[in-house]
């Protein structure tokens, strides 16, 4: 997968994510990086995986949600967990899977 198409998309009038497409590619690039998926190879199958750990990646009292922020606080990328970067990137990503029929 390409994700500089994900910031065009973001990028693009209408969709609603104006500015905003790089901090969104980082999220989910720093996501899948976590959960081990390869972004060039991503497929449906990696797509399921985000979706099914959805809700625990967003709850900040989750497991997962704490072990998120320790592996992005120890890469210097808290942020993008803490201020919701990775919970707003997800909506368009998932958008944007469906147009690439992923």
């Amino acid at each position: 997968m390409n994700l500089e198409g994900f910031v065009s998309y973001c990028e693009t009038p209408g969709v609603g994510a104006t500015g905003k497409g790089t901090s969104y590619r980082n999220a989910i690039q720093y996501l899948c990086d976590y959960l081990k998926i390869s972004v060039y190879s991503f497929s449906s199958a990696d797509l399921n995986i985000i979706k099914q750990k959805e809700s625990e990646i967003t709850y900040s009292g989750s497991d997962l949600y704490k072990d998120l922020m320790k592996y992005l606080t120890s890469n210097g990328r808290s942020s993008y967990l803490r201020n919701g970067f990775i919970r707003a990137a997800l909506p368009y990503f998932y958008d944007y899977c469906k147009l690439q029929h992923i």
